[in-house]
């Protein structure tokens, strides 16, 4: 097994011998390893010094079922020490596939270059990744695929990561592709960026599976593992509910984040609660899939909105405590739309009508949302509500930043203040036929 070693101040790409020491060492383990003999512990987190570390345990690409997970790690800019965080995804397998067991990104990047690490066939490549820059994760991936093996896992940064922002994560692709796995904690998204890094591309086509001495005996471990994960009882909760299972156990305990850490037990925490999520799935036809190959529990969840089409990929207990109930948020359609699945869209729509009076221009759009049966449902109150409950705030700003511009283009002397005249929204359920 190899370290494969990046030093982007020297632009140079080296391959080392994993040390016989580490060899039975996971990746969180390894990630410390190298830490503690290489990084000084005054070390600028996004300076030179401070190293990117990515690395898999040493069966990951076995696809024995739970040791697929990777690990990634670094002096923290958050916390000021040694910082893990962990994903699922299939960048471990594919790694460990090309007989590599961790990346370490070193150096401090030059001037204003950027790059993507292409590792394919056991080699790697620094690539400049000008082209890229600027662009948010999914938009990134989707630029990616057109140029390399769409079946590559890819780890990479967005805007945050780019800016040096103390909280930006780092993204990896899932099973399906989407970069909806985050290593979210300890902002290694900033190291990343302080690398001059945008992306990591792992393609192990044409690569052989891991070399199993003793196949047998192996297979017969695993079946032995997958026979007890199957019969406890923890991993056939969660493989049921999916990891909201532990929103009422956090709430209970106290632990669960609510309105900016104000409280740890949130107001209707049951609304996002593993049952609760659970009836929206049956009832609308979502599902449980793995996180990672191999994974029997399969606890991740594919959650669709109230026509059935797949909002997110990843509804997992970190967003509904980060995006939802932190925020004060507990409905479980507005926190799925926050962790939106970007292939569909956050917010699609179109401008139903543009009409010009006393020379001005006003934007209509019809609304035929069902607030209820009474024309009371319809009063001032109810339909703010459902202007931020449907995100029709934002839309709104969107449509008025695309009317002008249109306008700019198209009016001689197009002023907004002298041109534009409003927008209304208008819920045809709730109109007078009078």
């Amino acid at each position: 097994m190899k370290i494969l070693r990046i030093n982007v101040e020297q632009e140079s790409v080296t391959l080392q011998d994993l040390p016989e020491k580490w060899r039975l060492i996971g990746g969180s383990g390894l990630i410390a390893k190298i830490m503690n003999e290489e990084v000084p512990p005054e070390a600028d987190p996004l300076g030179a010094e401070n190293k990117l570390i990515i690395a898999a345990g040493p069966l990951a690409g076995t696809m024995a079922p739970q040791l697929g997970r990777i690990s990634l790690g670094a002096k923290s800019p958050l916390t000021m020490g040694i910082k893990e965080a962990n994903s699922g995804g299939p960048a471990a397998q594919k790694l460990d596939r090309q007989g590599i067991r961790a990346i370490v990104v070193e150096g401090a990047r030059r001037e204003d270059r950027w790059y993507c690490l292409v590792i394919a066939k056991g080699k790697a490549d620094l690539v400049p990744a000008d082209e890229y820059m600027g662009m948010k994760n999914y938009a990134l991936v989707n630029e990616l695929y057109k140029k390399y093996n769409k079946k590559s896992a890819i780890i990479c940064i967005g805007i945050g990561g780019e800016r040096l922002y103390a909280s930006a994560s780092i993204s990896l692709t899932d099973n399906l592709g989407e970069p909806s796995r985050n290593a979210a904690r300890g902002g290694l998204g900033a190291v990343m960026g302080s690398k001059g890094i945008k992306a990591i591309v792992i393609d192990d086509s044409d690569m052989p599976p891991i070399d199993i001495p003793d196949s047998v005996r192996f297979k017969n471990a695993v079946k032995s593992w997958v026979t007890v994960l199957q019969h406890d009882v923890s991993c056939g909760l969660f493989a049921t509910y999916g990891t909201p299972l532990a929103v009422a156990n956090s709430a209970n305990q106290g632990t669960m984040p609510w309105k900016n850490y104000r409280s740890g037990r949130p107001e209707e925490f049951w609304r996002v609660s593993g049952d609760a999520i659970q009836k929206i799935l049956f009832e609308r036809g979502g599902k449980m899939h793995a996180c990672m190959p191999g994974c029997v529990i399969q606890c991740s969840i594919i959650y669709p909105d109230q026509k059935g089409d797949t909002l997110t990929s990843a509804y997992e207990y970190e967003i509904i405590a980060m995006l939802g109930t932190n925020l004060g948020i507990t409905d479980p359609d507005a926190i799925g739309r926050l962790k939106f699945f970007p292939t569909k869209g956050f917010m699609k729509g179109f401008m139903d009508l543009v009409f010009q009076w006393r020379n001005r221009f006003y934007l209509v759009d019809w609304k035929s949302n069902f607030l209820g049966d009474r024309i009371e449902d319809y009063g001032q109150e109810f339909l703010e509500l459902a202007m931020k409950k449907e995100f029709y705030v934002l839309q709104y700003h969107i449509y008025s930043l695309a009317l002008d511009q249109y306008l700019n283009l198209r009016l001689p002397n197009y002023s907004y203040e002298k041109h534009f005249g409003g927008i209304f929204y208008i819920f045809l359920r709730g109109v007078d036929p009078g």
